[in-house]
């Protein structure tokens, strides 16, 4: 019988994106995050669970890492115009945003030490642990 894949757009936007507008995403611009995650988690089906386990836990500070923005805010269409969390970190703004659903379902599996980020071939890849 084959599995139904999970619908990431409620698991990981809806539950972790402060920017996610259910009504305006859109399969061909949307947050590098989302297409990372969907990848790793195609790739590694058995961790699927994590997008519906207590990851999600209280709102916390997140802060500019600079392997989590090689990884993924650099191929992200919203990087250029649209990601207040790098204009807050890069360009001096006081705003106190938050990055997207991506980067913190991101951050919180390496930092639940579910993950690591590798580099392999002077690229950046995640891997469970």
């Amino acid at each position: 019988m084959e599995q139904k894949n999970p619908d990431y757009r409620q698991l990981l936007c809806q539950e972790y994106c402060p920017y996610h507008k259910p009504l305006l995403f859109s399969d061909t611009f949307t947050c590098y995050g989302f297409i990372l995650v969907q990848e790793v988690m195609r790739k590694y089906p058995q961790c699927n669970y994590l997008l519906s386990s207590p990851l999600s836990g209280p709102k916390c500070v997140y802060y500019y890492d600079p392997y989590i923005y090689k990884l993924i805010c650099q191929k992200c269409d919203f990087l250029k115009d649209g990601c207040d969390f790098r204009a807050q970190k890069h360009l001096g703004q006081n705003k106190n945003c938050s990055p997207c659903g991506g980067y913190i379902f991101i951050t919180r599996l390496i930092g639940y030490n579910y993950f690591m980020i590798t580099s392999h071939s002077s690229q950046l890849r995640l891997r469970p642990v």
